[in-house]
């Protein structure tokens, strides 16, 4: 489902492995992508797809903005890696901001929300954040309308320093990709 709220923020939920699904929502390229059908009333025209595409290619404008200013920033500061003494003597290394060089505003984005469905009892758990995510792609005319999202907080969801947190994100996956 979708549910749309103030400042452009919207909330995508998912299901993974629900056995009597007309659609199977997979994790694609080891976890990074995801994709999500629209619900049955929904069409390329629809306010709430448009909306999901515009919020979504912004931030995905803007994770590119970023990825690409950290590394030039990695880049500069490797070339430059002296630092130089102000007039008080202190050591002067500024760092630029890339965070600063986004389009999008505080409360943008859109944010996936997943439950596994647990064939053992036979119904579903609780929903869990996974993040922030950018539009990728879509299949126009499909029905359901078929997208395909980037999963922006992968890192931190792997790298988390909480081992629940990468478990939990770690069995999504495999549900999401019938691996058991």
């Amino acid at each position: 489902g979708v549910q749309e709220w103030y400042n452009n923020a919207i909330f995508l939920w998912v299901n993974i492995g629900f056995p009597q699904s007309d659609v199977v929502n997979e994790f694609l390229e080891g976890g990074r992508k995801v994709t999500w059908y629209g619900g049955s009333r929904m069409h390329d025209e629809s306010k709430q797809i448009l909306n999901l595409r515009r919020v979504g290619q912004s931030a995905a404008a803007a994770a590119a903005i970023t990825t690409t200013a950290a590394v030039n920033t990695d880049a500069t500061q490797t070339q430059n890696s002296t630092t130089t003494d102000n007039a008080d003597g202190d050591h002067d290394s500024s760092n630029t901001d890339v965070s600063s060089n986004t389009t999008a505003t505080d409360g943008d984005g859109i944010v996936l929300w997943c439950r596994q469905y647990h064939k053992k009892t036979k119904s579903f758990g609780p929903y869990t954040c996974l993040g922030r995510l950018a539009y990728e792609s879509h299949v126009p005319g499909s029905k359901p309308l078929k997208f395909v999202w980037t999963l922006l907080d992968y890192d931190r969801l792997v790298h988390h320093s909480d081992v629940k947190v990468q478990d939990t994100f770690q069995a999504i996956q495999r549900l999401a990709n019938n691996i058991e």
